[in-house]
């Protein structure tokens, strides 16, 4: 009994766990033509820092999330937990920091085309390569 007591007061002044760092997580509608769409979803995580001025010049690698069938844009970064995922991985320095997409990507019929303009847009604004 005296040997939980003195565990529970041990535990109960260790310092918690510290909190990663989080990065920023987005959601955007860019055009889709090409899948007869208008306006196609889009989720894009910037790492912590990716704002900075200081790191303006920064390069990112991408990471593409694409989500099963049925799904949609919001199935990684709602029931995948991947901001949470990579601000942990991040702060480990298990990865370095790295910009995600996730995006809607069933088309609106039955063509079987498929979006291009995704990779292409979230380069040009996130990767700054």
């Amino acid at each position: 009994m005296i040997a939980a007591l003195l565990l529970a007061a041990v535990l109960a002044t260790e310092a918690p766990a510290a909190t990663p760092a989080k990065g920023t997580l987005t959601h955007y509608q860019i055009d889709a033509p090409e899948v007869r769409d208008p306006k196609r979803d889009v989720r894009v995580y910037t790492p912590p820092g990716y704002n900075d001025p200081a790191l303006a010049r920064r390069r990112y690698p991408v990471i593409y999330l694409l989500h099963g069938w049925p799904g949609s844009e919001g199935n990684w970064p709602n029931m995948g937990h991947a901001a949470e995922t990579a601000d942990s991985l991040i702060a480990s320095g298990r990865i370095p920091p790295v910009c995600w997409c996730s995006r809607t990507g069933a088309a609106r019929d039955s063509s079987g085309a498929r979006s291009t303009s995704t990779p292409t847009t979230v380069s040009r604004r996130w990767r700054r390569s």
